[in-house]
């Protein structure tokens, strides 16, 4: 199973993703479709914190996210407590590729924490999943449902 993780790169959140990207890789038969926390953090190593990532840089993650997210069976979207404003483009296109796929739609989309709905009404949409913590999506998938 494919599983693409949607979160936010900054100060908490990105803790909050290294463990449930760390969560994921658990789980046999989990593919992280692409693990950009650690694009990120390869070129903050060479280049430093301090540098801003340059404009090919920030294309190339874009295009490897949605590709990701479009080759993903799941998608899971980590909620942070502000910003994302990348994780909230990578949720409206797993929405939309719910719509091109003839059959069962793919990929689901799980959500967590779901204290945090309230960030978009996109989250209330029957195709979402919401969990209570980010653990219980890890149980779930170590499940194989």
């Amino acid at each position: 199973m494919k599983v693409y993780l949607a979160g936010s790169s900054t100060g908490t959140n990105r803790t909050a993703v290294k463990m449930a990207m760390a969560g994921l890789r658990g789980v046999a038969g989990i593919e992280v479709t692409h693990d950009w926390i650690a694009s990120i953090e390869r070129v903050e190593a060479e280049q430093g914190l301090d540098v801003g990532l340059d404009r090919d840089f920030r294309r190339e993650c874009a295009e490897a996210d949605l590709r990701g997210v479009r080759d993903a069976d799941i998608v899971w979207v980590l909620i942070p407590s502000e910003g994302g404003a990348g994780l909230w483009i990578e949720l409206g296109y797993a929405l939309a590729l719910r719509d091109t796929f003839v059959g069962r739609p793919r990929p689901r989309i799980l959500v967590s924490p779901a204290c945090r709905r309230a960030r978009s009404i996109f989250l209330d949409l029957d195709a979402v999943v919401l969990f209570e913590e980010d653990e219980d999506v890890v149980s779930y998938l170590r499940d194989g449902r």
